[in-house]
Order: C-alpha cells, then sequence, then structure tokens
C-alpha cells in the first residue's frame, strides 16, 4: 500500500504586506511576525519584522507555488482568511 501525502494549501494570502492586501484595515493579521504602529496588527513595508519581499500571510513562506507550513486550527485558518482577503 502506498501512501501519498496530501498537498497543504495556502488559507492565507500572497502578498507584499498585510497593509497593502488588506486595503489598510488595522485587524489584518501577518504570520512574517511583522508589526507597525498605530494599533496595526499586521505587516507594512519597511517596518520591524517585515521581511522584504513577497510572502505568504498564514505561513510566512517567501515562495509563491508551495506547501503550506502552518499549524493553526480550522478556525483560526478561517479568521486568517477573512481579516487578510478582500
Amino acid at each position: 500500500m502506498t501512501v501519498k501525502k496530501r498537498h497543504r494549501s495556502h488559507p492565507g494570502v500572497f502578498h507584499c504586506c498585510t497593509f497593502c492586501s488588506s486595503g489598510g484595515q488595522k485587524t489584518a493579521r501577518c504570520a512574517c511576525g511583522g508589526t507597525m504602529p498605530g494599533g496595526y496588527l499586521g505587516c507594512g513595508h519597511g517596518h520591524k519584522g517585515h521581511p522584504g519581499r513577497p510572502h505568504w500571510s498564514c505561513c510566512g513562506k517567501f515562495t509563491e507555488k508551495s506547501e503550506c507550513t502552518w499549524a493553526g486550527g480550522q478556525n483560526a485558518a478561517r479568521s486568517l482568511l477573512r481579516t487578510v482577503a478582500l
């Protein structure tokens, strides 16, 4: 019996930063760990922790065509998607 590994799709958004991908929503979050002043919960260009290149909001990976490494639960994924996808 051969067991195939299931492809793990990304529940998030491949973006330059949460500020741009969410249209400036303060509640948008990102797994890259970037922060911005003014009550923003996600990353922004030139701010602390921003990786400096496009990345996935769910796991922080830099490769667009890749498997997700985020290990969050189903409810958390739905919440993350809702806050960053327009």
